[in-house]
């Protein structure tokens, strides 16, 4: 058998491999190849090839390194070894490969690879204009329009990512891994019920897959299918051990089965482990819930911190705190309500939205949904519908702040209820419905000049507790709660917030309410009767049993755990527990504490 024979065999051999799915056999079989014909580019680029798939890096970049020094110019040579130097870390070294292979080869696959390194590098700007050429030229290129949304939801676009993962799974339907973006870029947005559909398909197309296993387990936690979600997670790391969400879920899990000691030593375990700054963000402050719950709270405050300058570590953006202080100066000079305004409205009237606001973490998650299990209300989970009105005002209808026409009222009153048709979709028509965005409590002069007849529930609760709380928790950066990373923060954002409120209060208008967190969790039944007088309904049985229905719903706000259980007084005066790091605030809300009423109250 002469020499050519011999490799043609072996190749034959190599095929017969591949077909069958064993890539291994393929490798060692195109690796003797070589060795009988190191001359053959062609041979160590297959076996390069193959070799990477293996997660052979080292032999995948000896082989095509001897590709490339036998053919310089081959752009496959080029583009694989880029991909096998990203597998290695070397992302920069990759990327001037990746260049080359673009330069002799401008293909789709060609500005796929090279998009993707860019995003490993964190440069999605450029990465996603590389993705949108390679779908210019190939628009079929599932995994570009996969990697085209990992950047776009990298640099905030949630909802174009939902639109390129979808494309994905349209042209793949088996795409496990666009299927879990999906769900993670749903989640970002708040659709926790598409985000739980998308986890789902991404299990069902590959069982296999420990990420999606654990992204469907926090999914489900926070949907409070507690059983499901543990089930969930621990079959995760019996895929992937290690794997750090459901880790972390299942230490949540833990904390909130009153499990502390297994929390506490899941997470420092996780801790060591945590190889992002997301991670040890996370990991951190739930460490920091579960001290909270054992009651060593000087280690708590110290995780907490530790958490918050993680997360803040880990965003790529900051969001720039300055701007939201601009918009509510901004949203200051509406002017205030007229105190003639009428406000004999009928409370089936779904015309005249009433709206529930304050400072983050002051009740307003709790009052919206007792509120919510009233049969004649429905609410929204924080959707930001009056932020997005006043763009309109001042985009579309080039309105500046003033007092409004008639014709302009009912002009900003359509696209009102347009925005918040989905909402509207899910509740009966004559039902009240109840705007539930603690942070418009800076935009009431809008609300009011939209809506004059509005009626306006404002959480308050001890401005101690309200900061400690909001420094507590992992928000979504964005200009507002990017104050709350740190104690201090938190207090200064209050009194910008909170003064909004204080200058509405002078004018003792009526068509408001305020709703005191102290006395919700005290006096139940007394406090929600009298909001409910306040909105013209009578008192209904299902709103004491709020936290069932709080169970089945999926929340944006971090209170989601919270409110699907009955009231509990645990965190009234939690401040207390803090009292060193809090008297460094105190000073600062000193205003606040006399004009709500919180003075003498240690």
């Amino acid at each position: 058998m002469d020499e050519s024979e011999k490799i043609n065999n072996v190749l034959e051999d190599a095929s017969r491999a591949m077909d069958s799915g064993d890539y291994r056999k393929a490798f060692q079989l195109t690796r003797e190849a070589c060795d009988l014909q190191p001359d053959n580019a062609r041979l160590w680029i297959t076996a390069g090839t193959l070799g990477g798939r293996l997660g052979e890096l080292e032999q995948a970049e000896h082989c095509l390194r001897k590709a490339l020094a036998l053919a310089p110019d081959s752009a496959t040579a080029l583009e694989n070894l880029s991909v096998t130097l990203v597998g290695r870390g070397e992302a920069e070294k990759a990327l001037e490969y990746a260049t080359q292979a673009i330069r002799l080869q401008p293909a789709a696959a060609t500005f796929d690879r090279r998009g993707y390194i860019l995003a490993q590098l964190r440069r999605h700007d450029e990465a996603i204009r590389d993705f949108r050429k390679a779908l210019d030229a190939d628009s079929q290129l599932a995994d570009a329009h996969n990697n085209l949304g990992v950047s776009l939801q990298a640099t905030g676009y949630s909802e174009e990512a939902i639109e390129s993962f979808s494309r994905a799974v349209a042209l793949r339907p088996a795409y496990a891994d666009a299927w879990n973006n999906k769900g993670l870029a749903c989640q970002a947005l708040g659709r926790f019920e598409e985000a739980l559909d998308a986890h789902r398909q991404a299990v069902e197309s590959d069982p296999q897959h420990g990420s999606a296993r654990a992204e469907l387990a926090a999914i489900l936690e926070r949907g409070n299918q507690v059983v499901e979600a543990r089930d969930t997670a621990e079959r995760a790391l019996e895929i992937m051990p290690g794997q750090f969400k459901a880790g972390l879920v299942l230490a949540v899990l833990d904390r909130r089965d009153g499990n502390l000691e297994s929390a506490e030593a899941r997470c420092r375990a996780l801790l060591t482990h945590a190889d992002s700054d997301q991670g040890k963000g996370e990991v951190s402050l739930e460490l920091a819930q579960c001290l909270d719950k054992m009651q060593r709270y000087d280690e708590a405050f110290g995780f907490f911190e530790q958490g918050q300058e993680s997360l803040l570590k880990s965003w790529q953006h900051v969001p720039d705190k300055e701007i939201y202080l601009e918009q509510v100066d901004a949203s200051a000079r509406w002017p205030r309500p007229d105190k003639s305004a009428a406000l004999n409205v009928s409370a089936q009237d779904k015309r005249v939205p009433a709206f529930l606001v304050g400072f983050p973490r002051s009740g307003t998650t709790l009052t919206a949904r007792m509120l919510d299990a009233h049969p004649a209300i429905s609410t929204s989970d924080e959707q930001p519908l009056v932020p997005r009105l006043m763009q309109f005002a001042e985009s579309s209808l080039d309105l500046q702040p003033c007092s409004l026409t008639a014709d302009q009222r009912e002009a900003l009153a359509a696209e009102y209820w347009r925005m918040a048709a989905t909402d509207m979709a899910r509740s009966e028509p004559e039902t009240l419905f109840l705007d539930k965005l603690p942070l418009n409590i800076t935009r009431i002069g809008f609300i009011r000049q939209v809506f004059p007849q509005a009626k306006i529930i404002v959480a308050l609760r001890d401005p101690r507790d309200a900061c400690l709380s909001a420094f507590m928790q992992s928000f979504k950066p964005n200009p507002a709660m990017v104050h709350c990373v740190s104690l201090g923060g938190a207090a200064a954002l209050y009194c910008k917030v909170m003064n909004a409120w204080l200058e509405i209060c002078k004018d003792d208008l009526p068509g408001f309410f305020e709703s005191r967190y102290e006395s919700l969790v005290e006096n139940f039944e007394s406090s929600v009767r009298q909001l409910l007088e306040f909105l013209g309904l009578e008192w209904a049985a299902d709103v004491a049993r709020f936290h069932e229905k709080a169970r089945s719903a999926y929340m944006s706000t971090p209170s989601y755990q919270a409110i699907s259980e009955p009231i509990y007084r645990s965190a009234r005066n939690r401040w207390q527990n803090y009292r060193k790091p809090v008297q460094e605030i105190t000073p600062l809300l000193a205003e606040y504490l006399n004009a709500f009423g919180y003075t003498g109250r240690d």
